[in-house]
């Protein structure tokens, strides 16, 4: 099977054995993998879903079946995760708009970094964190945790350059082959170089990751390296009067317009390097026993009388001139061996990761954040090819981290926190339970964070067709330290609790629907006069999405829909309705050769008083005089594809040829790009 996708690239995976804690996203992206499950290991870095258009090939890629091996990163991972089947994508689309439609910034096609959209789905309580402020870069940061870590059997390489009419570049190159058997070595690096909306701004962002991991013969040791490297440099003047397209397209007066910092740019420099290994005290079990057995395979003739027989039957006649004798081999056969029952109590599997960031922002003046951050856990869950589930998975450990921040105004913060964390899994063939539980203690600023999650999910059918899930969360999360800057003196920050109750049904790919309540109690937030806002409000955020992929022979309708209400929109503010639609078509020709797939992507949410964006602190605050939304978006797109080869053409923002006075903002004073045509192709190499 052959996973694709439009929106975003797809795998189709085929995961062989469980993992303790695990999370597994059943799709990645060559752009952004941000792609996951409700239960993920951040929200705040990873989506939700599908994203975009998946369609199922019956017929596999067969060069690479069973050839390029794809798993993640994960603290508590201690088996690898197959993919059998690597996708043929991108097919094209998604490489310009990478991100998420519910969870904003796909309007960003050009890539500007810091000018995105406010997430769309509100999501909190989704994992403690340590970070300085919200990260505006959400949508365009590598992580360990986004990376695809690989095994190859023979050299993998993507090639893929992506342009428009406009000054806009966009490069991806990626390379992967194993220097011995178990031991592989990974590249990957991406350019993003469009112009800007404004008269001075434009963006040259790069991308680099460097990643290598080794097993050993019988997979009970494991360990994995990376390093990540990123430098965003976005020329960024946050609004000038006398540009045209406040003058003449949409602005007849520049009244409450942001003239300021006209001549600056801001720098990123990002740097993460990571290693975690893991060993299996649990002998793997044999799955096979051989054996070498003498059998009878066959008969010969041997000529007696140096005659040859006509047929077998003059042979036995004429026994005297012509003898039959049996032929022996030794044949090799195997017995299958039922590995035994999972232990419940076994020594397990001990792992260790450590990492470090740092995250340096340049303005006007400079933040740096330091971070040297890890994990040491303990799982039972050490029976890597059983072909019995293990009904009771325990995990142990503790998450130690060591943060150094310099804000600016001379603001200056160091704590050390260690962090325990349990968790409990209940696996049975008609369900799971998982219960996990972490909590913070630090010396300095994080000091009360906790969490507490449950997690449900009922098989319907034998076959995982029809789930069920529930999950409830209980977190008190610590203030970001941009807060403690800007709070006045006196100024007592506490936590923000979140409780979150949440049902959902999926039927395979076709349908997931979910409906979602949280409750959050002391909120916080900037107001548009960087004061710090904590008033010990509450309100009741609810949520339902539904995704489903429709198709018919060649027609295929993708559906994401997201109605949110908030009982109190000073505390949380959402729009009401968001939704994302695409209707195309997915033909061969040419018996088959060629693949072509063409159709449209329309986009729209309701108004809402979106929080607007400061460059200077890298941060966004509250604004109550420009709504963002109400206007729709719309794209149109040709696929094609030959082999391992993909070329497409898009044509972005097509209504906007013809709208007079559009509103298509994604933040107060940071329209979106007007229509533009966009190009590119994706090459596959594999010798």
């Amino acid at each position: 099977m052959v996973m694709i996708t439009i929106g975003a690239t797809t795998m189709a995976q085929n995961v062989n054995g469980t993992t303790a804690g695990r999370n597994i996203p059943h799709a990645g992206n060559d752009m952004n993998d941000f792609v996951g499950n409700s239960d993920t290991l951040n929200a705040d870095t990873l989506g939700w879903q599908p994203k975009g258009i998946e369609y199922h090939e019956d017929i596999p890629d067969t060069t690479l079946q069973h050839s390029v091996y794809l798993f993640r990163y994960d603290p508590q991972a201690v088996k690898i995760k197959v993919v059998d089947y690597p996708s043929l994508d991108p097919t094209g689309v998604q490489y310009l708009d990478a991100l998420d439609a519910m969870n904003g910034n796909y309007y960003l096609s050009r890539g500007v970094v810091g000018q995105q959209h406010l997430p769309l789905y509100q999501t909190f309580g989704d994992a403690l964190y340590y970070r300085t402020a919200p990260d505006v870069n959400l949508g365009y940061r590598v992580r360990p945790e986004n990376l695809w870590l690989v095994q190859t059997k023979r050299p993998y390489s993507l090639l893929s350059y992506a342009s428009s009419l406009e000054k806009e570049h966009r490069v991806l190159v990626t390379h992967s082959q194993n220097i011995l058997p178990r031991w592989n070595a990974a590249f990957n690096y991406k350019l993003i170089n469009p112009d800007g909306n404004y008269s001075n701004s434009s963006a040259t962002n790069h991308y680099i990751d460097a990643t290598t991991n080794y097993y050993s013969r019988d997979a009970r040791y494991q360990v994995t390296a990376g390093i990540i490297w990123e430098k965003f440099r976005i020329d960024e003047n946050g609004g000038i009067t006398a540009d045209s397209i406040f003058r003449y397209r949409l602005q007849s007066n520049e009244e409450g317009i942001p003239v300021r910092y006209t001549d600056k740019g801001s720098v990123d420099k990002n740097l993460t390097a990571f290693a975690k290994q893991t060993f299996n005290t649990v002998r793997p079990v044999e799955k096979y026993r051989r054996h070498e057995e003498i059998q009878l395979i066959g008969y010969d003739t041997i000529t007696v009388n140096g005659q040859q027989p006509a047929d077998s039957n003059q042979a036995i006649r004429q026994s005297s001139n012509f003898k039959i004798v049996p032929i022996y081999d030794t044949i090799v056969t195997y017995d299958t061996i039922a590995p035994l029952r999972p232990m419940v109590i076994n020594t397990g599997v001990f792992g260790m990761d450590v990492r470090y960031d740092r995250d340096k922002h340049q303005f006007a003046e400079t933040t740096t954040m330091r971070k040297l951050s890890g994990s040491i856990f303990w799982t039972n869950d050490a029976y890597m090819d059983s072909r019995w589930r293990n009904p009771l998975k325990l995990m142990i450990g503790v998450k130690p981290t060591l943060m150094h921040a310099f804000l600016y105004n001379g603001f200056h913060a160091r704590f050390f926190a260690l962090n325990p964390m349990a968790s409990v899994t209940i696996d049975t063939k008609i369900g799971m339970v998982n219960v996990a539980i972490e909590k913070n203690f630090a010396d300095n600023y994080y000091k009360d964070g906790y969490r507490f999650n449950a997690d449900l999910k009922a098989y319907l059918d034998t076959l995982h067709r029809h789930i069920l899930r529930a999950e409830v969360v209980f977190q008190g999360q610590d203030p970001d330290l941009i807060y403690y800057n800007l709070a006045s003196s006196g100024q007592h920050l506490g936590l923000t609790n979140i409780q979150k109750f949440e049902v959902g049904y999926r039927f395979k790919e076709w349908l997931d629907w979910s409906v979602t309540a949280r409750h959050i109690v002391n909120n916080i937030w900037i107001e548009d006069s960087f004061t710090v806002v904590q008033n010990g409000g509450n309100a009741w955020l609810f949520q339902s999405r539904l995704n489903a992929t429709l198709h018919w022979s060649w027609f295929h309708y993708d559906m994401q829909h997201l109605f949110q209400y908030s009982t109190d929109q000073n505390q949380v503010r959402v729009p009401i309705f968001a939704t994302k639609n695409s209707i195309y078509a997915d033909v061969k020709i040419f018996k088959g050769a060629l693949r072509a797939q063409f159709g449209i992507d329309l986009r729209y949410h309701t108004a809402f008083y979106a929080d607007a964006y400061n460059p200077y602190t890298s941060t966004f605050y509250r604004q109550n005089d420009f709504k963002v939304g109400n206007y729709i978006w719309g794209d149109i797109f040709i696929n094609l594809q030959v082999k391992r080869a993909s070329i497409f053409f898009k044509a972005g923002h097509l209504n906007a040829l013809w709208e007079g006075h559009p509103n298509y903002y994604l933040l107060p004073h940071y329209p979106g790009n007007n229509f533009g045509f966009y190009y590119g192709m994706i090459w596959k190499f594999f010798d």
